[in-house]
């Protein structure tokens, strides 16, 4: 039996930082418990979103909520080299099959994706699986985009016969999952949304998945988004948690052009050897942050406001420190290769209105258990 209901729209405003709509619609008192989707038809364009309203018996002053990060869906490299490498034909799919059973079974108020759904060699296919992917997810997703989600061809770019016609990722994020930036509340909690692989194609540019620059950086309009946005929160008395996925808090290595005749002899290492180790091993300078004055001022930005935590992900690690008062929590990748030597997520707890979250490690997920609701 399906629940549905007309919702009343009390507000439509137009966000100019991504050229769309922000509906307010209010959600009938008899509605029952559950998530559910919701659908947007306006003069004859429908948008449907799953899993994007989440119905509760209260506002909770205590809720679980997971951090995901760095599916990397199509990502070879998850198979070369698994998170869990005793685990002979058990990849990326089968992993990320059973993690969304596990997310399902945890029941947690939502879970929040800090980037890389994709690998970034074909979008159109990759973009389309990948939203049927977490469409299917079962629990409410907040996700921001990471680099392999926002890879840019400017021109049409040829090797060995392989041809990458020009394209923007963060074009096709937006048609598929909305803004880039965006922020909502929860009881006492406000968390924030942000793109971390911002800036002008030609920055993101590269063929396919290879790029020059593929750390992080935010726009000046982003960060004084960010400012009113986390001024208002801590006026208003919230705690607040941003997500994003690269970590402003590490070294920044400097923008580089893409040029395609230097990447010659590593496309055809990659191309015709298929050397991955080596082609990986030069190309993997740590980048993690690209504009270190964007860097800077978000780290002012944080330090001086209500925000607790800053969740990221991009290096497949898990790691925790204390940057300037602030939480700074790093979670491994969910199925694509891993530099922690296991797949997995966190799962964390706010206990009240107080700056208090307890996480958990990512679990190492045993091939032969599965669990289901």
């Amino acid at each position: 039996m399906r629940n549905v209901a007309r919702l009343a729209v009390r507000r439509a405003d137009h966000d100019a930082s991504w050229g769309g709509y922000q509906v307010v619609a209010e959600v009938p008192p008899s509605t029952p418990i559950g998530t559910y989707d919701v659908r947007v038809a306006v003069a004859g364009i429908t948008d449907r979103q799953p899993n994007a309203v989440r119905v509760l018996d209260r506002i909770p002053t205590r809720f679980r909520f997971v951090h995901v990060s760095d599916s990397q869906f199509a990502d070879p490299t998850g198979s070369m080299e698994p998170g869990d490498r005793y685990a002979p034909g058990y990849g990326p799919a089968e992993i990320l099959e059973q993690e969304l059973r596990e997310l399902r079974y945890l029941d947690p108020a939502f879970c929040v994706f800090s980037g890389d759904l994709l690998f970034g060699a074909d979008y159109p296919s990759e973009y389309e699986n990948g939203w049927k992917i977490w469409s299917a997810a079962g629990v409410p997703v907040f996700l921001v985009p990471g680099n392999h989600d926002g890879y840019a061809s400017t021109r049409a770019w040829e090797f060995q016969g392989l041809r990458a016609k020009p394209r923007d990722g963060l074009e096709y994020w937006r048609r598929y999952f909305g803004p880039l930036d965006y922020s909502f509340d929860l009881g006492a909690w406000h968390f924030v949304a942000l793109n971390s692989y911002s800036g002008a194609p030609e920055r993101r540019d590269g063929f396919l998945f290879v790029v020059r620059n593929y750390g992080g950086a935010l726009l000046p309009a982003q960060l004084d988004w960010l400012r009113k946005d986390l001024a208002a929160a801590t006026a208003a008395g919230k705690r607040t948690v941003v997500f994003l996925h690269h970590d402003p808090s590490q070294p920044s290595v400097p923008d580089r052009p893409f040029v395609i005749s230097e990447l010659n002899d590593d496309l055809r290492k990659y191309v015709v050897a298929q050397d991955f180790s080596g082609f990986l091993q030069k190309w993997n300078d740590a980048q993690n942050w690209n504009h270190e004055a964007s860097a800077k001022e978000f780290l002012r930005l944080v330090a001086g406001s209500s925000v607790t935590h800053v969740l990221v992900g991009h290096t497949h690690h898990d790691e925790v420190q204390k940057v300037g008062g602030v939480e700074f929590v790093t979670t491994t990748t969910l199925s694509s290769a891993s530099s922690s030597g296991y797949w997995g997520y966190r799962v964390l707890e706010i206990d009240g209105p107080t700056p208090f979250i307890t996480w958990t490690p990512s679990p190492k997920h045993e091939v032969e258990v599965t669990v289901s609701r």
